[in-house]
């Protein structure tokens, strides 16, 4: 009964607390707003506590206009959205319409009641500065006595499934873990999910179970009720419809609104309406409150009960350049006093660093050489004078001596020919001498074929032969004219001493080798490794069965390898296994195992040469290593060769190499191991000097079969161009003599053709009839074969869609039907075999058909022959007609070259002619602009005389007010420098202060560094060398745990390794002040060995947030500002308006001056 009656109270209560839904935020533009300020003193008095908190502005219809977030802003702006008056309906704000506020802060909605009233007015603005009061909305109505609905737990056989999608989900305000959404039908509690934290959920909702008499769930098409339950407050979720459906399925994307029904808010705050930051809407003192006060109590506003430092009214002169400055003061109370300008407040002059009388700020800085470009006749002080820059020029930079005002002092003229188009125009001259030369095209190089004698300027035209090919060997840059005689490059050893000496090179490639005979077997004890020719001097190691007894008896060298063995051998306890190396012609052991055949993994120590004593000690960086076993057993002590294959590594020595033996080979096979050599065996693995016979030599006599092979080749190729040059020579004489006959021949077989076409009409009206009755039957054997081609085509796309659709109903029952499907194949593919033979026996129809129409057209070609042998006997006869028409042709045309050269030179005396008479026009109109010129100039002359006598009065009178002006730069100058001189001393002061203060740091900052930090390396991928810089030993696994798979493996100098990879831990502890090689499979930066055994403390220091936050007194004569700008004169300037060269003056506020030239 008691969920029943949760249920009416809900739909009662749900119009009183409709006005309490958690409004959501404003989304949208409607074109037009105004700006509410948010001022300090209305953000302070929410005291918001979630940092989700809003503020909401509504219509007095409830209409959400606008939203802003509020938590962590001193201040803010909300836009208020106005209505789209383009849109019917009514989305915005109307003019003049009062606004209101609410803010939703941790699930709770507050009423804000401001002291002034908000007013829409499109691009309006109003500001809210005073604190205001919150209302908690629907307090009056929640006392806490909720009926809460619970967990749903049960399963009565039948449910649906809503969808809480993340818009749904994001939309709820939520606060406490233990939140979740219920559901309940008719008062009955159907379905509930947890809802705190997650982004979207599905919600059950479980049905009645028919089979039992009680309603036990939802009803079929029965609408549910949705609530929140967050804390101690539930909420009523309003949303679209959801009517019960068995089995079904239904989204829900969009929450409507969150009602609050029942609850109550602890609202904790500060409860004094005495404070600062009291909050009306608070029912818990939480201590917070504030009084903000001067705490001082020499000061004038004292408070005594503040608990926050505020201002402190202490008044007094706090002018600190005054006489009566008092530090302690922070308000002026105008009973400053100050010294004169220039003097102390004793009235002595403040500065006079020379003693002159006149105290410095009174000093005038100026040039006082009169011959300088800029003495100043009031200067005191010496200052910068100006000079010209050159001796040939004045104070204004220009010549003084220019006779022809061209720009260029005289001692700088260069005489020479000044036209651009003359062949000796010198670009330097700045006077012509008349020494041009007029250019003459041609070409200028003397080894082409078109050399000119005559010119003097190259245009291009020059005809140069050679090889044009720049890929050729004999490539000529100037050639232009390939000449046939380019050599292709072919690179090799050109010395002919050389071992590999190339007599086919014509191109160094400096691959040359000096003949050097020796041993070239790198097994040998002789081994040349310059030789490049073996003389068979080769000689070989021997081993004396020399085995030491105990590994800890080979000599420590300084640096070894450590080759770890995981290969098993036949080997027993107590057997050896050795590491040999050559030392003249003996094998000493530099490596010793005694076997341990019960272990998986075993390691042997390879020592290396001591390269600081004069003997070999051990093996040499890069030599190969020879390998022996040792049988120490009762019965035999034999001595057998071994060879092995590492899984990492090789079998050369390196030092500190961390190699990895996988498997042997026992007495291996022994052969030549020289590629060099033809008796090269693949398959040995010891070289036992049967190399003989080298590759080399057999190269040698194959290269001599193929010099002359390629001999033979030359020749027949310089026969190839000489029949070329010969061919295109031919062809090109042959050419010429066809386009002779080709324009002879062209008005002659225009008469002759149309002969020709009578005569072949009659052939051709014998054959045409035979011609038409062949095409006719020609068509229709086509139409056959096109009919037959369709019904072939048709035949194939039956098949190809029949094809298709068995390949889509094979694809379902591919595993069973392959046969079926190949059996279709076959027949489709006999269906095409028949079709291609139909269509070869209609080409052989067609072929014999095509036959007789071709011994047709060879008796007609036959005809034409004959027809056109009596042609050529006809031009032959016109030939030689034609050649006496020519002879009278060019006597005609001499004749028309000699009238044509007369007319030509008559032409050439009339443009002559013509061109004195411009010139003569020219110069007379020059006189004339000349004249009108000097008019001009004298009046421009003249206007310029009086307007510099105008601009000189006016400078007269701006001097006097100039040197008021200076008077009173220098007056601040002087002030500037009591500042200065001020400043300093502070400066003085506080830097004696940070002296003590940095030796203090100093000291702490050595302890601090000294006890507390920590010695960080970095490993790199490799090898590195480190130093175990603890005090106590540690262990060696324990200390170099962190570096996990990185670390490979570490030892010691005495080659006592710790290998975590196959479990070696010979090296036990780490030594104080010891160092150790460490190898890295990959990098770990900033690594320190822990201290394991104990505890270290690392000390930082510490500065308190106050001590931060703190502001840096600012002293006005700190900031260094420019105050203005003066010439040498002391005028004020601009200096964009300056000439370029001037020198000015920049005036600072520190007092400082800087001297520039522009």
């Amino acid at each position: 009964m008691k969920k029943f009656f949760l249920f009416f109270t809900l739909i009662v209560f749900t119009d009183a607390y409709s006005q309490c839904a958690i409004p959501q935020h404003f989304t949208g533009n409607t074109g037009a707003n105004m700006t509410l300020m948010l001022l300090p003193d209305f953000i302070n008095s929410l005291s918001v506590s979630s940092e989700d908190a809003y503020v909401v502005a509504f219509t007095s219809s409830n209409l959400v206009v606008g939203s802003t977030e509020v938590f962590g802003e001193s201040q803010t702006t909300l836009a208020i959205w106005g209505d789209d008056t383009d849109s019917p309906e009514i989305d915005g704000a109307v003019s003049n319409e009062e606004i209101f506020l609410k803010l939703v802060d941790a699930g709770q909605v507050y009423d804000i009641s401001t002291t002034s009233s908000i007013v829409y007015s499109t691009n309006g603005m109003s500001v809210q500065s005073d604190a205001v009061s919150l209302n908690l909305c629907g307090s009056d109505l929640l006392n806490g006595d909720c009926d809460y609905p619970g967990i749903y737990s049960g399963n009565t056989g039948n449910n649906m499934t809503v969808m809480l999608t993340s818009s749904f989900v994001s939309a709820l305000t939520v606060t406490n873990e233990s939140a979740y959404i219920s559901v309940s039908s008719n008062g009955m509690l159907v379905g509930s999910t947890s809802i705190f934290g997650v982004s979207q959920t599905s919600l059950p909702i479980w049905g009645d179970d028919a089979s039992t008499p009680e309603v036990d769930g939802a009803q079929i098409g029965e609408n549910v009720v949705i609530e929140l339950v967050d804390g101690s407050s539930i909420y009523l979720l309003s949303t679209p419809e959801v009517p019960f459906v068995v089995n079904g399925t239904q989204i829900l994307s969009n929450l409507l609104s969150q009602t609050l029904t029942c609850g109550v808010s602890v609202i904790e705050g500060c409860t004094q309406d005495w404070a600062e930051n009291f909050n009306p809407a608070a029912n818990t003192e939480d201590n917070s409150c504030v009084l903000t006060g001067c705490m001082n109590p020499n000061a004038v506003n004292y408070v005594p009960f503040a608990n926050v430092d505020a201002y402190c009214d202490l008044p007094g002169c706090t002018d600190s350049i005054a006489c009566n400055f008092v530090s302690e003061a922070n308000n002026d109370d105008n009973s400053c006093f100050y010294n004169e300008i220039g003097y102390d407040c004793d009235g002595e002059c403040s500065v006079d660093t020379d003693s002159d009388g006149i105290c410095d700020g009174f000093e005038v800085l100026g040039c006082q050489d009169e011959q300088s470009c800029n003495y100043n006749e009031f200067a005191t002080d010496a200052g910068f004078c100006a000079y010209p820059s050159q001796e040939w020029l004045n104070c204004d930079e220009e010549c003084i001596n220019d006779a022809d005002n061209d720009g260029v002092c005289d001692q700088f003229e260069v005489d020479g020919c000044l036209d651009p188009t003359a062949f000796n125009y010198n670009q330097n001259a700045t006077n012509s001498d008349g020494s041009c030369i007029a250019a003459v095209l041609g070409c200028t190089n003397s080894n082409a074929t078109n050399f000119d004698s005559s010119a003097n300027t190259d245009n291009g035209s020059c005809l140069v032969e050679g090889c044009t090919d720049a890929s050729a060997f004999n490539y000529d840059t100037d050639a232009n004219i390939n000449d046939g005689s380019c050599q292709a490059v072919l690179e090799g050893c050109t010395d002919s001493a050389a071992a590999n000496f190339s007599d086919l090179a014509n191109v160094d490639d400096g691959s040359c080798e000096a003949v050097v005979a020796g041993c070239t077997d790198a097994a040998a004890l002789n081994y040349d490794i310059n030789a490049n020719i073996d003389n068979a001097s080769c000689q070989y190691v021997s081993f004396d069965g020399a085995w030491p007894n105990d590994p800890n008896g080979l000599t420590n060298t300084g640096n070894n390898a450590t080759i770890a063995i995981t290969g098993d051998l036949s080997l027993s306890t107590g057997d050896y296994l050795g590491a040999f190396y050559q030392s003249g012609d003996e094998l000493i052991c530099g490596g010793l195992l005694i076997w341990d055949e019960d272990a998986e993994n075993q390691l042997i120590v390879l020592w290396g040469d001591d390269v600081g004593s004069d003997i070999q000690d051990g093996f040499a960086s890069g030599e190969n290593v020879i390998w022996k076993a040792k049988i120490n057993s009762s019965s035999s002590e034999d001595d057998f060769n071994l060879y092995p294959t590492y899984s990492y590594g090789d079998n050369t020595y390196m030092v500190n190499a961390p190699y990895v033996i996988s498997s042997w080979i026992e007495n291996p096979v022994y052969g030549c191991m020289n590629l060099a050599y033809q008796e090269f065996d693949e398959n040995a693995l010891v070289d036992d000097g049967s190399c003989s016979s080298l590759w080399s030599i057999l190269y040698t006599a194959q290269a001599e079969e193929l010099l002359n092979a390629n001999t033979q080749v030359d020749a027949l190729a310089t026969q190839l161009l000489t029949t070329q040059n010969e061919l295109a020579s031919t062809t090109l004489t042959m050419q010429a003599s066809y386009d002779s006959m080709v324009l002879e021949y062209q008005g002659q077989l225009f008469t002759l053709n149309t002969w020709l076409t009578d005569s072949l009409n009659a052939v051709h009206a014998d054959y045409t009839l035979e011609i038409a009755n062949l095409n006719a039957a020609w068509d229709a054997q086509v139409a056959g074969l096109e009919n037959d081609l369709v019904v072939l085509n048709q035949g194939l796309v039956d098949s190809i869609t029949s094809f298709e659709n068995q390949i889509l109903a094979l694809n379902e029952l591919m595993s069973g039907n392959v046969s079926s499907l190949e059996n279709q194949i076959d027949s489709l593919q006999l269906d095409s075999l028949v079709l291609a033979n139909l269509l070869d026996t209609t080409i052989a129809n067609y072929d014999v058909q095509l036959a007789g129409l071709n011994s047709n057209i060879t008796d007609l070609t036959t005809e034409i022959a004959d027809t056109i042998a009596s042609y050529e006997a006809q031009i032959v006869s016109l030939t030689a007609s034609h050649n006496a028409e020519i002879v009278v042709i060019n006597a005609s045309h001499d004749s028309v070259v000699l009238d044509l050269n007369n007319a030509a030179a008559d032409a050439a005396d009339t443009a002559l002619q013509l061109l004195n008479q411009t010139i003569t026009d020219y110069e007379l109109d020059l006189d004339n602009l000349e004249f009108s010129y000097e008019a001009q100039i004298s009046s421009i002359t003249s206007t310029y005389d009086n307007t510099i006598a105008v601009l000189n009065a006016e400078d007269a009178a701006e001097d006097g007010l100039y040197e008021i002006h200076i008077a009173n730069l220098q007056a601040d100058s002087t002030q500037f420098s009591i500042d200065l001189t001020a400043a300093n001393e502070n400066v003085q002061s506080l830097d004696s202060q940070v002296s003590l203060l940095s030796a203090e740091n100093s000291e702490l900052t050595e302890n601090l560094a000294y006890h507390s930090a920590p010695l960080n390396v970095n490993l790199n991928q490799g090898w590195n060398m480190v130093g175990f810089g603890l005090q106590e030993q540690m262990d060696a696994a324990a200390s170099l745990e962190v570096l996990g798979n990185k670390l490979h493996l570490i030892k010691d100098n005495n080659a006592a390794v710790y290998w975590p990879e196959f479990g070696f831990n010979s090296l036990g502890v780490l030594i104080p002040g010891q160092g150790y090689q460490i190898r890295m499979y990959e990098e770990h930066l900033e690594f320190t060995f822990p201290y394991i055994t104990g505890e270290r403390l690392d000390v930082y220091p510490q500065v308190p947030v106050w001590a931060i936050e703190m502001e840096i007194p600012s002293h006005p004569n700190d900031s260094r500002n420019l105050i203005r700008v003066v010439n040498m004169l002391g005028q004020e300037v601009s200096p964009d308006d300056a000439f370029t060269g001037e020198v000015l003056l920049y005036l600072y506020s520190d007092g400082t001056v800087e001297k520039k030239q522009k």
